[in-house]
């Protein structure tokens, strides 16, 4: 009895090892999932980073042109190229809590924005 006892506890043992193995090799298929999606979004932020911040040189380089409402939009759009900027940074550092945090402050950036470009152009 005490034989068959063992042996019953061994196939257990060894189902347990299979059951964590497969759950070990699913966990680093996430892991790389999670790394290759990350590697993306960061691309992605990078490159709405680098078009904004075109933009922005396009805008400025009226120069003389500008006028109080044209710099008020350039102080907002380098405010939310900042958040930007923050956000690329958490994502990299995969800081979840700090993402949370600079999400609402990118939401009021981007309002900010684009309320005063509206009022530029509807002006």
């Amino acid at each position: 009895v005490l034989r068959s006892r063992l042996e019953q506890v061994d196939k257990e043992i060894d189902e347990v090892k299979l059951r964590l193995a497969s759950e070990g090799e699913a966990l680093e298929g996430a892991k790389a999932a999670w790394r290759a999606c990350k590697y993306q979004t960061v691309l992605v932020l990078q490159a709405l980073v680098e078009r904004i911040d075109g933009r922005l040189g396009e805008f400025a380089a009226f120069g003389e042109a500008r006028t109080k409402e044209a710099d008020e939009i350039l102080r907002k759009m380098d405010a939310l190229l900042a958040q930007l900027r923050e956000i690329c940074d958490a994502f990299v550092a995969a800081d979840v809590r700090l993402l949370k945090e600079l999400r609402e402050g990118f939401l009021q950036a981007l309002t900010d924005a684009d309320g005063a470009i509206k009022m530029h152009y509807l002006c």
